[in-house]
């Protein structure tokens, strides 16, 4: 067998080599590892921050900045989770650590908190009351800043976008405005959220407790935007108000159930940015005036007036009836004794080429990916994140990217185009050996997955290139466009908490497995084993582009 040439170093690569053949396995204690919900909060504090992660339980200290903040743990719709207030800060980015008895979280993108100047926008600082009554509505009194361009306040639910507005909205000065809060359903804790043309006030800013008994208020279909529209069907339809636990409540239109969705999903004419809201598509259905129903656990709503959808019939059914008559009946007997003369009229067939030329041009390609004539809407977002890898080289390393969907309105469905930028970070080999490491991503085909609600799933496929691998950040042990995982990893993410996908986005969480690699030269052998494996963690945070 040849000798391969001698390289510098080549006697530490050796010794390298012997250590990692003979070390033994180095336990880890389960440090905690974090990620923050929003990552925002206001300069004067008072921002609500939720913490997702692992080891969570044994979390005895949250640090912001260095200093100790008060938390509480709590289960965030199935997710264990803790939530702590942030304190008053300068502007800036600063770290969120988390402790437990095995040591503290490792610092990561993840962890940043942001604090920011208000600005235009409009910030809420303090609220009159904590607690309202879900029948009797009250007068609430919100103080802050840049609240004279505030019109709207809405109280969210975690589990809906928009539970209610409030009325009769006051703004008495720029640092204060009065509302009377909406009658609702169900008790539990909403947030209170300021709208305005200048932009909303900050996720977790404000919340107020509602009280009284679960089905005090029966569901109302209060109007219908529009109401009327083609008996084809296929219209959405916005509805009234005091609409809550979406997953149990139930729709009908002349007795014949439909499905709760969003405009987001549902309707053509959403575009990135307007408000969210909900509503139904009409199915087919004969002409004249049927009733819009909604069901939840309180009962039924009753029909009313403004409850009363109606179908449109008689313009569609007399345009193609008279069309043909007329044509057939008189036209057919002089059209060919006359017409064969105006045969050159085939003129158009030049006029209709170039037509369908531009037609065939508009970027409407990526349609055809999720089904024929299926209405969509397009999605794009920034990513950032971290990665955590759990083989026998473990470490974190930043994520940052894009990602372009194309949704099916009607399903959630949708298809995108992800770019995950190269990165780099130090990492820890077999317990004792520093190595940075570089890599790149290159994805196989697109995304997929489904956006419902307020829960997104993603499932990519991407081949894992290893740019560099630097023992002691110095000396090259493998690496190049050739060395790559053998097999595809694939990322299985879901969102973490609730994801808004026209407001300010949300986090996605999953694992992934590294395969072998192949191509990295004379110690492929030798990195392989220590780069590959299952549990592999991934955290992002996608954030809509303006």
């Amino acid at each position: 067998m040849p000798v391969a040439p001698v390289r510098p170093h080549g006697a530490l690569f050796a010794l390298l080599a012997l250590g990692f053949a003979t070390m033994p396995a180095v336990a880890h204690a389960a440090a905690p590892t974090i990620r923050l919900s929003s990552g925002i909060a206001d300069e004067a504090g008072g921002t609500r921050q939720i913490v997702y992660g692992d080891e969570l339980s044994t979390i005895t200290q949250i640090t912001v900045d260095g200093a100790s903040v008060p938390f509480t743990a709590f289960d965030a719709q199935g997710v264990p989770a803790l939530r702590f207030v942030a304190p008053a800060h300068a502007p800036g980015t600063v770290d969120v650590r988390a402790t437990n008895p095995d040591g503290t979280s490792a610092d990561s993108s993840a962890d940043d908190l942001t604090y920011v100047a208000p600005g235009t926008a409009p910030r809420l600082r303090g609220l009159s009351i904590t607690a309202a009554s879900t029948s009797t509505p009250t007068r609430l009194t919100i103080t802050g800043v840049n609240l004279g361009g505030v019109d709207s306040v809405a109280f969210w639910r975690p589990s809906a976008f928009d539970e209610g507005q409030g009325t009769d909205l006051e703004v008495v000065s720029d640092t204060e405005l009065r509302v009377t809060t909406p009658e609702l359903v169900y008790p539990g804790e909403l947030e209170v959220v300021l709208s305005g043309l200048d932009g909303s006030s900050l996720t977790g800013s404000g919340y107020l407790t509602f009280t009284g008994p679960e089905g005090g208020n029966l569901p109302q279909v209060s109007s219908l935007s529009p109401s009327h529209g083609p008996a084809a069907g296929g219209t959405f339809v916005q509805l009234g108000t005091r609409f809550t636990n979406i997953g149990t409540q139930g729709f009908t239109i002349d007795g014949q159930d439909v499905s709760l969705v969003y405009n987001v999903f549902a309707d053509p004419n959403y575009q990135q940015g307007d408000p969210v809201r909900l509503g139904i598509v009409t199915p087919p259905h004969a002409p004249g005036p049927v009733s819009v129903r909604v069901r939840t656990e309180a009962g039924e709503s009753i029909d009313t007036a403004a409850s009363t959808f109606t179908y449109d019939g008689a313009t569609p059914t007399p345009t193609p009836t008279a069309t043909p008559t007329p044509t057939a009946t008189a036209t057919p007997s002089p059209a060919p004794t006359l017409t064969p003369t105006p045969t050159p009229t085939a003129t158009p067939t030049p006029t209709a080429t170039p037509a369908p030329t531009p037609t065939a041009s508009p970027t409407t390609s990526p349609t055809p990916i999720l089904c024929a004539g299926c209405v969509t809407a397009k999605f794009s977002y920034t990513l950032t994140g971290s990665t955590t890898v759990k083989t026998l080289t473990k470490g974190t390393l930043p994520l940052t990217g894009s990602i372009d969907a194309l949704v099916d309105v009607t399903t959630g469905n949708y298809t995108a185009t992800t770019v995950l930028n190269d990165t780099q970070g130090r990492l820890m080999a077999l317990g004792f050996l520093p190595v940075t490491v570089g890599l790149g991503f290159v994805p196989s085909g697109p995304t997929t997955g489904k956006l419902v609600d307020d829960q997104l799933t993603a499932d990519l496929k991407l081949r894992i290139k290893v740019k560099s691998v630097k023992a002691f950040g110095a000396i090259p042990l493998a690496g190049g466009n050739n060395c790559q995982t053998k097999s595809l990893s694939t990322f299985a993410l879901s969102s973490v908490g609730a994801f808004d996908a026209t407001g300010v986005g949300g986090t996605l969480g999953g694992t992934y497995a590294i395969s072998d690699l192949n191509g990295c030269g004379i110690l492929n052998g030798l990195v392989s084993p220590l780069t590959s494996g299952g549990g592999n963690t991934v955290s992002v945070k996608l954030t809509p582009k303006n």
